[in-house]
């Protein structure tokens, strides 16, 4: 398997034969697991080109799957987690922007943003 996008405990795109995988690394106390999506080549692009989508995706994905990890957390709903990709990686700014504010904890996904703004190209 290989790592084309991403690198250490951040949201990865990964080469696996000719599929490609997003993978999200998500802690939750002392539980640690990884996610996976299918990556499409159009979603792999926007991941390798655009560093602000592909932190907005880590995050929000995060603030998601974090409480499913919880024993008395909710559910994993896929077609949400892949409705949230999509307009995260192909919607407008708008679209991400409202993403954003419709996610579980917004001010930490913001604030984990505005850190990462110098880094951010």
């Amino acid at each position: 398997m290989e790592r084309l996008v991403g690198e250490g405990w951040s949201l990865g795109v990964f080469r696996d034969g000719d599929q490609l995988q997003i993978a999200l690394p998500v802690d939750s106390s002392f539980i640690s697991t990884s996610f996976e999506f299918s990556c499409s080549d159009e979603d792999y692009r926007v991941l390798a080109e655009d560093d602000f989508r592909r932190h907005v995706l880590d995050f929000i994905l995060h603030e998601w799957l974090q409480p499913t990890m919880l024993r008395d957390g909710p559910k994993r709903d896929e077609a949400k987690m892949l409705a949230v990709i999509k307009t995260v990686l192909h919607g407008s700014l708008e679209d991400v922007e409202t993403e954003i504010d419709s996610c579980p904890q917004p001010s930490r996904a913001r604030y984990r943003l505005e850190t990462m703004r110098g880094n951010i190209a």
